[in-house]
């Protein structure tokens, strides 16, 4: 896992091998969703890429933020965040998740 400070250049968890199939977009595209993602939630982002164990050819790469409100809220935020997401990033818009977790 990864937060969403550490440059694209730096050795990365989420390499290519382990990256959903339209990786070569990723290193910036990840920089504009992290933007993303701390502009809806706040400064609270990490990036993990993850793969399903019994399918390891199943990959994502999943966002994960805290936000405050009530559910209603958080529900919009995502909804926004899924809709610019798959205009970050529009042939890898499938392979993207959203974790969040309600900030105390």
């Amino acid at each position: 896992m990864i937060t969403a400070e550490e440059p694209p250049g730096n050795a990365s968890p989420i390499a290519a091998e382990s990256a959903p199939a339209h990786a070569s977009s990723l290193p910036q595209a990840l920089f504009q969703l992290a933007a993303l993602s701390k502009k809806l939630f706040g400064p609270s982002v990490m990036i993990e890429s993850m793969h399903d164990p019994d399918a390891p050819q199943e990959k994502w790469i999943v966002f994960h933020v805290t936000a405050s409100g009530d559910t209603e809220v958080r529900r919009e935020q995502a909804e926004r965040w899924y809709d610019e997401a798959a205009k970050i990033l529009p042939e890898s818009a499938t392979e993207l998740r959203l974790s969040i977790l309600p900030r105390p």
